[in-house]
């Protein structure tokens, strides 16, 4: 019992490490480069606004895949993250919006949107607001 309490302390303390090193592009990097996936969802959102990284995200269909497993069956939280990290890359860049297209995100962040919409949590309505914006920089072109 007292491992399980102290994991979860643990678990909190890598997250926030991990968040800290994404806020700059080489901690960014490094939380990129861990296998497997084992940097929490906030983190990698924080990568995915260094433009220096982008062409790693395309490129990686697991990071991808990761993108659009959240959005599709994430928590609220889990949302919000990946929602942040496909507007980083798609935010004025035609060739990942193309990439993200191949990918399947905008489905992804399409049924992200109608779980919200259905969703009672108070915290939906403002990730709600994100789904939309981020669905609009998909379309533009």
């Amino acid at each position: 019992m007292r491992f399980r309490a102290g994991s979860g302390a643990v678990a909190r303390q890598w997250g926030a490490l991990c968040c800290a090193l994404a806020r700059h592009a080489e901690g960014a990097a490094g939380v990129l480069a861990l296998r497997p996936r084992a940097a929490p969802l906030a983190a990698v959102a924080h990568a995915a606004c260094h433009v220096s990284l982008r062409h790693k995200f395309l490129n990686d269909s697991e990071l991808l895949e990761m993108l659009t497993g959240s959005l599709l069956t994430g928590d609220i939280a889990d949302i919000v993250s990946a929602a942040r990290a496909v507007w980083a890359l798609a935010a004025n860049n035609h060739k990942a919006k193309l990439l993200l297209r191949s990918a399947r995100v905008p489905l992804a962040v399409h049924s992200a949107q109608q779980r919200l919409q259905r969703s009672t949590d108070p915290a939906a309505a403002r990730a709600l607001q994100l789904i939309a914006y981020t669905r609009s920089v998909l379309q533009t072109t």
